[in-house]
């Protein structure tokens, strides 16, 4: 391979590789806006990261915050949910 050729080849590996995390990153927002859409119980927020989703916010009682955990657990891309919903008393 001539000179040009790896300077081809190297551009279009790091084309790729950019807009491969583009678009994991718009896809867990994705995930994330979904996610906390179908949660109508309290305020509660979502954040998405390797498909961990963590819930943080305020619920009226365990059976709100087992629902948010388990909506949340429902969506595909999500492996694991941390669940650090604080029950208002």
């Amino acid at each position: 391979m001539n000179y040009r050729h790896y300077i081809a080849v190297a551009s279009l590996i790091i084309a790729t590789t950019f807009a491969s995390t583009v678009s994991a990153s718009t896809s867990t927002g994705k995930i994330a806006l979904d996610v906390q859409t179908a949660i109508s119980s309290g305020n509660v927020n979502v954040c998405v990261h390797n498909g961990v989703a963590t819930l943080y916010g305020n619920v009226e009682d365990f059976t709100d915050s087992r629902s948010a955990e388990r909506a949340a657990a429902n969506f595909e891309g999500i492996d694991k949910v941390i669940n650090n919903l604080y029950i208002r008393k």
